[in-house]
């Protein structure tokens, strides 16, 4: 079978392994599709990620290690969690031992690019009846959002702003909306801000021609907004985002920065206005809500929102496997110019 490997930076091509083999608790999966995750499998292909040269430690630190990770990479290698996590494909195999799942269940996985996968028990989740296959893989996405809307402690008729309309930005507007909220969508671009618009934002602002966000928002909604969920992946937004909200209101994070804020104002509005910034990170459900919450029931409502929200307005580009590795130069050069890209094997 064919892998995706990243020879270097900026560069990726395919490599030829061997099928892998299902033990009696395992099925062998035949991928049909997989999203891409723009903003983490770009980290790795251009070589900027965090990881390459840090390590995350057991107590919870990240410490400098040049040369933590090595080019090359490839997404056969079970460690290498970051070439891909959006996969559905159709069981070809199954185990004697493996319940729960049958030869021709489509299914969803969270592993890599790449054309066979091995599942096991706890590591899937079958595809509900009536949904594509394309719709199944934003799974991984619709459960990212749907962890931020509960970290974002959303209620009936709030006022909430969010910063970036790429996916993420879209699939959270969609959840805002269902959770009542009135909701304000900030971006550099007006297609994506059109787009928010078809999908039932209230408002939309171009942060680059409406001039000062957080003025804008107070212009919209009348005053500051009850929170912010900010997703840009660029950390020159969380002080913006810290401006746009009331007292003792709360800025959640969904984005993973891979610098630190430039001039980041801790003794302006943050200080101020007792500025709560929360980050959101799938890892983890909120403490508070971990009684009524799991990661079954997390999983088991996103995919009932992605049958309830319009992912398939959320795909720009549809490419072969074979024709990834090119596709990668695109979405590196233009990213402006995608949105959700799928891969078809």
């Amino acid at each position: 079978m064919r892998v995706l490997r990243y020879l270097e930076p900026h560069k990726a091509d395919l490599l030829e392994v061997d099928d892998p083999k299902a033990a009696p608790n395992q099925a062998l999966v035949k991928n049909v599709c997989c999203n891409v995750s723009a903003g983490t499998e770009m980290a790795f292909y251009r070589g900027t990620a965090p990881q390459i040269n840090s390590e995350w430690l057991a107590n919870g630190l990240w410490v400098d290690k040049p040369g933590n990770l090595t080019y090359p990479m490839d997404s056969s290698d079970p460690d290498v969690w970051w070439m891909g996590y959006a996969s559905v494909g159709e069981v070809v195999e199954v185990g004697s031992e493996l319940k729960g799942v049958k030869k021709g269940d489509i299914i969803f996985t969270m592993q890599g690019h790449k054309e066979m996968q091995i599942i096991s028990e706890g590591n899937f989740s079958i595809v509900p009846a009536g949904m594509t296959a394309q719709q199944a893989s934003f799974t991984v996405l619709a459960v990212t959002c749907y962890n931020g809307i509960l970290d974002a402690n959303i209620k009936l008729m709030d006022n909430i702003v969010i910063i970036g309309m790429g996916t993420l930005g879209q699939l959270l507007l969609q959840m805002a909306k269902l959770s009542g909220a009135v909701v304000a969508c900030a971006d550099f671009f007006d297609e994506r801000l059109n787009l928010a618009k078809k999908l039932g934002a209230d408002y939309v602002i171009n942060s680059s021609k409406d001039g000062e966000l957080a003025e804008k928002v107070f212009e919209v909604f009348g005053y500051a907004a009850d929170g912010v969920i900010e997703v840009t992946g660029n950390s020159k937004a969380l002080s913006q985002a810290v401006r746009c909200v009331k007292k003792d209101a709360q800025v959640t994070v969904l984005s993973f920065y891979q610098n630190p804020p430039d001039n980041f104002q801790m003794g302006r509005e943050f200080h101020s206005n007792r500025t709560t910034i929360k980050s959101s990170q799938i890892g983890g459900i909120n403490p508070a809500l971990s009684h009524r919450y799991d990661d079954e029931r997390r999983m088991k409502a996103s995919l009932e929102l992605i049958a309830k929200m319009d992912v398939d307005s959320l795909v720009s580009h549809n490419c072969k496997f074979y024709e990834y590795p090119e596709m990668l130069k695109t979405i590196s050069d233009n990213p402006s110019a995608c949105k959700s890209v799928i891969i078809e094997y």
